[in-house]
């Protein structure tokens, strides 16, 4: 027999997973109030937009480092080329290891 203490519930997400321990009921509530919640809705537009940026930081970075490198060997016509051919570009990048 189950304490008193302890409640079975069934999760709205999957009616499948029973929970018996009130904590992690309470967190589960919680949780869908957050995600209720504009502030929530807010939150992941904003780590979304951070995440959007570090990528593109990161593109920028690795086509700058490689237009650098080429450069350092007089290769402008290779830089040129690579703007226009994303597989030139690509074949690049393998292999000056970015």
């Amino acid at each position: 027999m189950l304490p008193s203490t302890v409640i079975i519930f069934i999760t709205q997400d999957n009616p499948e997973i029973l929970v018996r321990d009130k904590r992690i009921r309470k967190l589960d509530q919680i949780v869908k109030e957050v995600k209720q919640s504009e502030e929530w809705e807010a939150a992941k537009m904003n780590i979304l937009e951070i995440g959007i940026e570090k990528g593109q930081n990161k593109g920028q970075d690795r086509v700058n480092r490689l237009n650098r490198l080429l450069a350092e060997q007089n290769r402008t016509d290779d830089i040129i080329k690579a703007a226009g051919d994303k597989k030139y570009q690509e074949k690049l990048f393998k292999e000056f290891h970015l």
